[in-house]
């Protein structure tokens, strides 16, 4: 006995390196679930010029194809080119009648009431977070402010990003804050799109404490399991690019930090605001990230099928949940 017990667990000590050398290699699926890699490409002639920063994203005149409003200064730009292939041009007659309290400011638009065209906020920095109404329509905009609707005072919680994150079929509004680098939130509307109740929670995205200060936080599905997943845009100076993916569902989000969700892109340190945003019609969002001296645009590839990654409890979990 005092012989084979030694014996019995070498023996088991080799089976068991043999089963976990077999099981390293894990090809990555589509729906993968959790450290998924993404690819992407440069495609700076889909870019606009630069006039402006921190843009928000979505059709303005009702042809189907993106448009643009940018800050520092306020202005719009829209896309002449169609869906297949962006071409840009200014086009600041549709903010024109937009008068705010200060020129430092970003902005994103969402249709937060429900019926059927853009609005808009934008974060002021010293002043807050304010809502202009499109009184206009979807292909035609004009814009009100309606504080009543929704407005956040201070300089703390800017910018802001439209986005419904519980699925509860309104829009939310996650937010960077100015004061605490890394920290982020958002304001939950509790309420309906036309009555709506805003709550805000520091603790909306389970403590995760992206690199950077002042953060432009961007959303689209990226990996295209169904739900959002976020690339987060520091100001220029104070951090870099960083991916979260979604590894929950589009009603109760589960955020891991994945830079893989962003292979390819380099790490700028002038960044002045991006967006995800589909620019070529093909159901998947590409990044368009503005600079100090011009804009980049990186084509979604989609997730690489054939990216081999090491195995993790993390991922064997994902892999069999």
């Amino acid at each position: 006995m005092n012989g084979y017990l030694p014996l019995y667990g070498r023996m088991l000590q080799i089976a068991l390196v043999l089963v976990i050398t077999v099981s390293v290699p894990l090809i990555l699926a589509e729906d993968a679930g959790a450290d998924t890699v993404v690819d992407w490409v440069e495609r700076d002639n889909w870019a606009p010029l630069q006039t402006g920063y921190h843009p928000g994203a979505g059709d303005l005149d009702g042809d189907l194809d993106i448009d643009l409003i940018v800050c520092d200064p306020l202005g719009a730009v829209e896309n002449v080119g169609g869906t297949l292939l962006p071409l840009w041009s200014q086009k600041n007659e549709w903010v024109a009648g937009i008068v705010l309290p200060v020129e430092e400011a970003q902005a994103d638009l969402g249709d937060f009431d429900n019926d059927g065209d853009l609005d808009l906020v934008i974060g002021c920095h010293g002043e807050g977070i304010l809502y202009f109404e499109n009184t206009g329509s979807s292909s035609s905009p004009a814009w009100t402010r309606n504080d009543d609707y929704f407005y956040a005072s201070g300089w703390t919680t800017c910018p802001p990003s439209a986005v419904d994150l519980d699925g509860d079929g309104d829009l939310d509004i996650a937010v960077g804050h100015h004061g605490f680098p890394g920290a982020i939130g958002c304001y939950w509307n509790d309420g309906t799109p036309t009555e709506p109740s805003w709550v805000m929670d520091w603790t909306a995205f389970g403590g995760i404490s992206p690199c950077g200060a002042y953060h432009d936080l961007n959303f689209g599905d990226i990996d295209g399991d169904g739900d959002f997943d976020m690339i987060t845009s520091p100001e220029a100076g104070t951090g870099v690019l960083q991916a979260y993916e979604n590894t929950g569902s589009d009603t109760s989000a589960q955020w891991l930090f994945n830079l893989g969700m962003i292979s390819g892109m380099p790490q700028y340190g002038d960044m002045r605001g991006g967006c995800l945003v589909d620019l070529n019609g093909d159901d998947r969002p590409d990044f368009l990230v503005y600079r100090a001296y011009g804009a980049t645009c990186y084509r979604n590839e989609g997730p690489d099928t054939t990216a081999v990654k090491e195995i993790s409890w993390g991922r064997v979990k994902a892999e069999f949940r």
